[in-house]
């Protein structure tokens, strides 16, 4: 089974009562905290199912984001348009405090060495699909990998920060259970 993974500051679930709530749930829910490294907590065994996502949205992974945390492996489906450039070197904090984020590997080197951004098109594998609906595009949150172990989807998959990026440029992003719920609702 495919876990997602929280990775959060150890103080917030000390002193944040959202937090405790998320963490008792997730506990209770069957998720383990794994380890406890330099401030930072790690739960694992969240399943990727109907109930995750009902209590892990969007919002809440974006609070998680916002407090120094992160979420790797939560099954997405991001609607592009293939022609677009990916994101990179956004600013999705304040000019005191700025936060910037990119989109791994949104860059490649050509065969003169020059770096050029990649569009969503060049970005997704050439193995991977990209999934029409109604005339608009879907990529799957793994879409730039291909041929990893399942040991490794967490780590290849867009994670928290990069899906928060993309939510705050106003990007359409579907956790798997809503993907599923679009496809559904398309082919009836």
């Amino acid at each position: 089974m495919d876990f997602i993974k929280i990775i959060i500051p150890y103080k917030e679930i000390l002193n944040n009562e959202q937090i405790q709530s998320l963490a008792l749930s997730a506990l209770l829910g069957g998720a383990s905290v794994i380890s406890t490294v330099d401030g930072v907590s790690t739960y694992t065994g969240i399943g990727n199912n109907t109930n995750t996502y009902e209590l892990l949205s969007y919002g809440v992974i974006d609070y998680i984001v916002s407090l120094g945390g992160n979420a790797l492996n939560y099954q997405s489906y991001i609607k592009v348009v293939l022609t677009n450039e990916i994101p990179n070197n956004v600013n999705v904090g304040t000019e005191e405090n700025p936060n910037i984020l990119s989109i791994r590997d949104f860059e490649y080197e050509d065969i003169d060495g020059t770096l050029n951004t990649h569009t969503w098109q060049s970005w997704v594998a050439n193995s991977q699909l990209v999934i029409e609906v109604n005339g608009e595009h879907y990529i799957s949150g793994y879409s730039h990998y291909s041929g990893f172990k399942s040991k490794d989807k967490p780590k290849k998959h867009l994670d928290g920060k990069e899906l928060f990026l993309l939510r705050s440029l106003g990007y359409t992003i579907l956790n798997k259970q809503q993907f599923s719920n679009l496809l559904t609702s398309t082919n009836e």
